[in-house]
């Protein structure tokens, strides 16, 4: 079976029934990308911090009762990842508005606001763009220096047992 491969131009076209300027619509685009790729920052290093848990509490579990130096600098380490967590994402119980928004709801909460009706952002989104902006960069030097330190040492003080795979998918 072969499959025809076709194209054609398409013009997108702004709804007529709104009159707003191109460039208003390009304001939008961009502050939507941008937001875009801070989320997926984020949710890269959720799901890297999520998988050093799993790999640590996995290591934890093999250990016997005399490697207690390494069980102590393996708590040590989860609890650091937890608080980075939270720093992310909302902790469990995650009871959501009662609770302070974390790095991850503020983006989608921007995301949000932004895209929602066709404008261009307010001056107020994009400056609080830009502090979410600090906000991921920070986030994501803070990933980067738990794994060059807390994790570097658990991997140097294992010994005998597996070591914690890092991945930095982090840019």
């Amino acid at each position: 079976r072969h499959l025809l491969e076709t194209s054609t131009m398409v013009t997108v076209r702004a709804d007529p029934r709104i009159d707003i300027p191109q460039q208003h619509y390009l304001a939008q685009w961009n502050a939507a990308i941008e937001l875009r790729g801070l989320t997926s920052q984020v949710h890269m290093m959720i799901g890297a911090s999520n998988d050093l848990e799993t790999q640590i509490t996995n290591l934890m579990n093999a250990l016997d009762e005399p490697n207690g130096d390494l069980k102590a600098t393996c708590s040590s380490a989860l609890e650091e990842i937890e608080a980075f967590k939270d720093w992310l994402t909302y902790p469990p119980p995650r009871m959501g508005y009662r609770q302070r928004p974390r790095l991850r709801e503020e983006l989608r909460s921007l995301m949000r606001s932004i895209t929602s009706m066709a404008s261009r952002p307010t001056e107020a989104e994009m400056v609080r763009l830009g502090e979410l902006q600090v906000e991921t960069a920070e986030a994501v030097v803070a990933f980067n220096q738990m794994l060059d330190t807390t994790i570097h040492e658990l991997n140097n003080n294992a010994g005998q047992f597996p070591r914690i795979m890092i991945d930095r998918p982090i840019p």
